[in-house]
């Protein structure tokens, strides 16, 4: 890990002329320059060095979400300040913007917090900077999604054979014009669950072709929404459609109720998260659960044994999702 040390041997000033710089004093303009060449060369981060002469640490951790309007990463956020809050760890959060944002720096920045780990749901443009942070020994845990090719620890949901289960349950219920509601299929989460619906189509020897499958580009209700409107539109109609999140689910509904059709008499929904609406509508909502605090959980605890000074290699655990049957699937003559 590159120090002022380094920079002095590239630079030739003097270790209170760098340390003025980077503590915001001032500094003649070629001296300036000098130095932020060499810390660009040498990949340099003041708050890393920081960090190395501390005798003690910050006692916080970043957590980096997609987004924050989503419920899965607040809950997960809950879960996470409650466990570590617990052994006086605080918590910051930060938004990386939304999943197609262009923001591969918003890791780094977290980073350089002076923050002793991160939680991280990944994005697929965020790899480079995981990258770095991984290469500075910073412990990483990855939820939600795997982090790739950067070390780290990881938390999952089986999310394929969360998938499974809902369309299990709709084909058992007689149901063949079956259709879903993909999102962005970018993101590992989704394409891993519209796997599993696929998965177990072919099992069956049933029909799942593409213009059942719905892509919105987003993860938000009003997509849900138009996505749900032109599953609806086709002839003949979907009997069931299976959405796999939350906000998803939310604009599903919507567009059946816009389209005045009855759930679970004229189409069937199975959807994802939907803890908190499935006993609001009528009939309940037959809906996957994640065990979203048992995710938080693990999570805190690899990260507590991280900074506790474990270097053992990556773990990475998976956790099951639980198939809650309400109301919303009606059985139908194969």
């Amino acid at each position: 890990m590159p120090t002022y040390h380094d920079i002095r041997r590239l630079t030739g000033l003097s270790l209170s002329t760098i340390s003025h710089y980077f503590n915001g004093r001032p500094v003649l303009p070629g001296n300036k320059a000098a130095i932020e060449r060499a810390a660009q060369a040498l990949d340099f981060r003041p708050n890393a060095d920081a960090r190395s002469l501390r005798s003690k640490r910050s006692r916080r951790v970043g957590v980096l979400v997609p987004a924050l309007g989503v419920n899965f990463h607040m809950a997960i956020v809950a879960g996470l300040e409650r466990r570590l809050g617990s052994q006086g760890i605080s918590v910051l959060v930060r938004s990386a913007g939304g999943e197609r944002a262009d923001t591969p720096d918003a890791a780094e920045n977290l980073a350089d917090t002076l923050v002793d780990g991160l939680v991280v749901v990944p994005r697929h443009q965020d790899a480079p900077a995981l990258a770095k942070i991984a290469a500075r020994h910073m412990p990483l845990v990855f939820i939600d999604r795997p982090g790739g090719d950067v070390l780290g620890d990881s938390v999952l949901l089986d999310n394929r054979e969360a998938a499974a289960m809902a369309a299990r349950h709709v084909f058992d219920h007689g149901h063949r014009r079956v259709a879903m509601i993909a999102g962005d299929v970018n993101v590992w989460a989704i394409s891993e669950r519209l796997a599993g619906v696929r998965s177990v189509a072919e099992e069956r020897g049933l029909s799942f072709p593409e213009s059942a499958i719905a892509e919105t580009g987003q993860l938000t209700a009003s997509d849900g929404r138009r996505a749900a409107m032109r599953l609806l539109a086709t002839h003949p109609r979907p009997t069931a459609i299976i959405v796999p999140n939350y906000h998803l689910t939310v604009g599903a509904l919507i567009a059946i109720n816009e389209s005045g059709l009855k759930v679970p008499d004229q189409v069937s929904v199975v959807g994802f998260d939907c803890d908190e609406i499935a006993q609001v509508v009528k009939p309940a909502l037959t809906y996957i659960s994640q065990p979203i605090d048992a995710i938080a959980e693990r999570a805190a605890e690899l990260l507590l044994t991280r900074l506790a000074g474990d270097d053992g290699p990556p773990r990475h655990e998976v956790m099951a999702g639980e198939l809650v049957v309400g109301g919303s699937v009606s059985r139908r003559s194969a």
